[in-house]
């Protein structure tokens, strides 16, 4: 019998820490700007210390640096999530060109482009 990989990951104590963090900042990304303030709002004076109003405290400005935290994680997931959306459209035109291509030349090298 043998055990897969992902089984193997899903036994290991520091795969589902690091993993658990993960899917928490995904989830702060995600859900995170319905619950505080916007980011370029003043909502203090400058350089406030850490309090129960402002977790992280405030900036120069004045703005919360938790709330800018949170839309800086929600833009950094669109971000990646768009470049990877990008690299798979080349993909996919890059090897259908070649395979339209070179595929009425040699099938044989064309199949090949796939594995």
């Amino acid at each position: 019998m043998s055990v897969s990989r992902i089984d193997l990951l899903m036994k290991n104590r520091r795969f589902q820490f690091f993993m658990g963090i993960v899917v928490l900042i995904i989830l702060t990304g995600i859900i995170g700007p319905f619950f505080t303030a916007d980011p370029r709002e003043r909502v203090g004076k400058r350089y406030e210390p850490p309090s129960s109003e402002h977790i992280l405290g405030t900036d120069a400005f004045g703005r919360d640096v938790l709330a800018q935290m949170v839309y800086g994680i929600r833009n950094s997931i669109m971000i990646g999530f768009l470049a990877g959306l990008i690299g798979v459209f080349f993909l996919v035109v890059l090897r259908t060109a070649l395979l339209f291509l070179i595929g009425k030349a040699n099938p044989s090298l064309a199949l090949s482009l796939f594995h």
